[in-house]
């Protein structure tokens, strides 16, 4: 018996299934609802007064919200593909790196603190709360 790949249904003796159409709307809907939950998270994102950032486990910035500027007075597309540690003091860079090691191993950091660069020259102590996603990881830090 021929299948009609369209409509995943026989070609033979007049059945024809309509699997394909209601596939499609599902697939539709279901891209309708995450591209409005992308626009309402990245709506939290873009108005959270803390430092939130989504970094690779070496510790380099791939997404900053705008507080970053406001914090640290360092622009988010300055800072996008930098490493955090370019910013932290140097004498807070070895817990960082073992923050971030750690990390890497699936532990998630809570209350961790360091000082990080402000543009002004100045550092600023930071409150750090950080979760394992995947080969990356997302945080949160207060001043």
């Amino acid at each position: 018996m021929a299948v009609d790949p369209v409509t995943k249904g026989s070609a033979v003796g007049g059945l024809h299934g309509s699997g394909t159409y209601q596939d499609g709307d599902e697939r539709r809907r279901a891209e309708e609802g995450m591209r409005s939950a992308l626009e309402e998270l990245m709506g939290f994102f873009g108005v959270a007064p803390d430092l939130l950032c989504i970094t690779d486990f070496r510790g380099r910035f791939v997404r900053l919200n705008p507080a970053w500027e406001k914090v640290l007075g360092c622009g988010v597309s300055e800072a996008k593909g930098r490493s955090l540690l370019d910013i932290v003091h140097p004498e807070d860079r070895d817990g960082t790196w073992s923050m971030l090691a750690d990390l890497a191993k699936g532990i998630a950091a809570e209350g961790f603190v360091n000082r990080c660069l402000h543009g002004d020259g100045t550092y600023r102590t930071l409150e750090w709360n950080a979760q394992p996603a995947g080969d990356q990881f997302f945080a949160a830090a207060r001043d």
